[in-house]
């Protein structure tokens, strides 16, 4: 069965299609659809359940999307610095990737240069009627999942993970850009959230139009 990947990123479109492959799905490209999917909420499982939904209308096709929000450890949610659901977007202006990589590393210097930090990832899936099904891993992460973004970059980012060359493991103290990204805690949070999304839509796709969220 053929269903859409909500991404236009590279990098999520590459291991989610890995995923889904292995699922027994044939990935297409969200980037041969407009969708229109203003992330607007105010959560990552919100965001995922928001262009699942412009997705799967936008295509005719299921849909499975996700999205992440960045977490310091030590700066309070209320705190303006705090990225959360908008990790590209500061002060309203979209970021490019160097302007990500220069952002973080300098955030990352104003608090000693080594700043402990988590993802959330949102997921959901979708059917054409909007029917949607959704979920997170705000909960039950292993700590070994948290990293550090430090204030000094090493080598090129991962296609489409522009923070990776200023993240390192929090198991092993390695930049997550080393080894392509194939090993370590973060490759492995990674492929977690992938197999919780592929699952949703295995879960929604038994289920059918009109019983999701």
């Amino acid at each position: 069965m053929k269903v859409v990947i909500g991404s236009g990123n590279p990098g999520k479109l590459a291991e989610l299609s890995e995923t889904l492959r292995a699922a027994g799905f044939e990935p297409v490209s969200g980037a041969d659809f407009a969708a229109a999917a203003a992330e607007t909420g105010a959560t990552p499982r919100e965001n995922a359940e928001i262009k699942a939904k412009a997705y799967a209308k936008a295509s005719g096709l299921p849909a499975v999307a996700m999205d992440s929000g960045l977490f310091f450890e030590e700066l309070p949610m209320t705190d303006p610095r705090q990225p959360g659901t908008h990790v590209r977007r500061v002060e309203g202006r979209r970021l490019s990737d160097g302007e990500m990589v220069a952002h973080y590393a300098a955030l990352a210097e104003s608090l000693g240069g080594r700043a402990l930090c988590h993802w959330v990832t949102g997921f959901a899936a979708a059917l054409p009627d909007g029917t949607v099904l959704s979920g997170d891993d705000a909960e039950r992460q292993p700590l070994r999942w948290k990293f550090y973004l430090v204030s000094e970059p090493s080598g090129e980012p991962l296609p489409g993970k522009p923070l990776s060359c200023i993240s390192l493991e929090g198991d092993t103290g390695r930049y997550v850009n080393e080894n392509g990204g194939s090993s370590g805690a973060s490759a492995e949070r990674r492929a977690a959230s992938r197999r919780q999304a592929a699952a949703l839509l295995q879960k929604l796709l038994r289920q059918g139009p009109g019983e999701g969220n």
